[in-house]
């Protein structure tokens, strides 16, 4: 399967609305599109979707054989599910900031979802919110539903869009309403326990990365239909 992002400027997407699928190659990619307001891809998307499946075909890989093999204390995002799952973390979780703590949590909520490293959702009580700025625009997630995002105060300049919630997610993922979730890459540094977090790669998704997790994960430049 081949996931190719339209965006919208300046929108960072993680799901998105419109989807079509269409044949490449013996295959069936997923088509996404990021204007939740479109009821259809117009001959615009046509044309730009066509350029990007051969870009995009032309990176993908095969997916990895042999997973890292996990042994005790340790999780395969290959065994994570799919639809995800969310679990409770039981580590303490610290994100710095600008030298000072944006969050510092022993509540927060894990979402595991097959060939993704976790991604951390904290309950708002244990973020320091007068940073975070609220912003216009949503994107939809399959499994979650819809997510808005914030900005964050970042010192010298606003860093955009750099985390976002699910005010009224599906009713899978209720426990997580309001919880916020933040991209490991733009901050100062995140550590679940006494671990500092490895981003997971591209700015698509928002895994964190600790050396308990065995991938390989998605994310990097032809892991997009895994």
């Amino acid at each position: 399967m081949i996931v190719i992002d339209f965006r919208r400027q300046g929108a960072n997407s993680r799901g998105l609305a419109v989807q079509r699928s269409v044949q490449l190659q013996s295959t069936t990619p997923k088509i996404k599109a990021s204007s939740l307001s479109e009821p259809a891809i117009n001959q615009k998307w046509e044309a730009k979707l066509h350029t990007q499946i051969t870009n995009e075909a032309s990176k993908v890989v095969k997916r990895p054989v042999n997973p890292e093999p996990a042994g005790p204390g340790t999780e395969s995002v290959w065994d994570y599910p799919r639809p995800p799952a969310l679990v409770r973390c039981e580590a303490r979780v610290l994100i710095v900031l600008n030298d000072a703590p944006l969050v510092d949590s022993i509540h927060a909520m894990r979402v595991l979802e097959t060939t993704h490293p976790p991604t951390f959702y904290i309950p708002a009580s244990d973020v320091d919110m007068s940073r975070l700025q609220s912003v216009a625009g949503n994107s939809f997630c399959e499994w979650k539903g819809v997510a808005s995002y914030y900005d964050i105060d970042g010192a010298h300049a606003m860093r955009p869009r750099v985390a976002w919630t699910y005010h009224k997610p599906t009713p899978a993922f209720a426990d997580i309403a309001g919880y916020i979730a933040f991209y490991p890459h733009a901050m100062d540094a995140c550590f679940v326990g006494d671990e500092q977090v490895k981003p997971q790669q591209g700015d698509f998704y928002g895994g964190w990365i600790t050396a308990n997790i065995k991938g390989p994960f998605k994310g990097g430049v032809g892991t997009m239909g895994w």
